[in-house]
């Protein structure tokens, strides 16, 4: 492991955590612009969240499968990126296809999923050193 990882971790932060919510970003600023009020349900309820959530799993995967060493870890965090897609998939679908669904309680669904697909990305982030 590098002694400094905070340049990773920056790099990490600001291109696949900061840049991936520009979406939401946006539309909270164009809902303020025409003056109207932000909510949780307002912002989540057309399954961004769970889109996000998914490419960034998706990203995981990729860099663990071009990783330098694949351990346990990379092995738990990259099943556990398989599952997230799916489950965010299938909540997207869900959403996009029944007109009745409940907006708020997705809301809720879309935030549980992003927060365990980050706390599963910083935990499980695969090692990209060179072997030696």
């Amino acid at each position: 492991m590098p002694n400094d990882i905070r340049p990773q971790v920056t790099h990490w932060l600001v291109f696949s955590i900061a840049l991936s919510l520009a979406p939401i970003l946006l539309l909270a600023i164009v809902q303020m612009a025409h003056g109207q009020p932000l909510t949780l349900s307002g912002l989540l309820d057309n399954g961004d969240l769970f889109i996000i959530s998914a490419v960034l799993a998706a990203d995981y995967i990729g860099t663990a499968i071009t990783a330098a060493r694949y351990d346990v870890r990379t092995s738990i965090g990259t099943g556990g990126c398989v599952v997230a897609i799916l489950w965010a998939s299938a909540w997207d679908v869900l959403i996009k296809t029944h007109q009745a669904a409940p907006t708020y309680p997705l809301s809720t669904i879309e935030l549980w999923t992003f927060g365990g697909v980050l706390i599963l990305l910083s935990l499980c982030r695969p090692n990209r050193e060179d072997k030696e």
